[in-house]
C-alpha cells in the first residue's frame, strides 16, 4: 500500500468515526494541531478525535486534491459536519516508517475561509 492509499484509508476511518482504525494508523508519538486543538501522544490524539466525533452526528470528507512528497501527504479537503456549509481544510499528514508499516506521526490541519 502506498502513502496516498494510506491517506485515503485515514480519511475513510475519520469519516466513519472509526477510532480503532485510526489507532492502528497512529504512531505512539503522534502530534495533532489544528485551529482549535493541540494534542500529542496517541491516547491524547485519539481523545481529541473522540471529542470531535461526539460533537457531531455525521461528517463527510470530499478530497479535492491529494499531493504526496516523500513521507508527507498534503490534502485539500471540503469537510461537511452535520448540515453545516462545507468547510475548506488543508491537512498536512507526516508519516514515519515504523516496524514494517507507515504510521502517522503528525497531522496539521489548516482551516480555509
Amino acid at each position: 500500500m502506498n502513502l496516498k492509499e494510506k491517506a485515503l484509508e485515514y480519511f475513510e476511518c475519520f469519516e466513519k468515526k472509526n477510532l480503532e482504525g485510526l489507532s492502528k494508523m497512529f504512531h505512539e508519538d503522534i502530534c495533532l494541531k489544528d485551529w482549535n486543538v493541540f494534542a500529542s501522544g496517541k491516547e491524547n490524539v485519539l481523545q481529541e478525535n473522540q471529542n470531535i466525533f461526539d460533537s457531531i452526528d455525521k461528517i463527510s470528507i470530499s478530497i479535492e486534491k491529494l499531493h504526496c512528497c516523500s513521507m508527507t501527504i498534503i490534502a485539500e479537503l471540503l469537510i461537511i459536519a452535520d448540515d453545516n456549509p462545507p468547510l475548506p481544510v488543508v491537512d498536512i499528514i507526516e508519516y514515519e516508517y515504523h516496524m514494517g508499516s507507515f504510521e502517522i506521526i503528525s497531522i496539521k490541519a489548516y482551516r480555509g475561509n
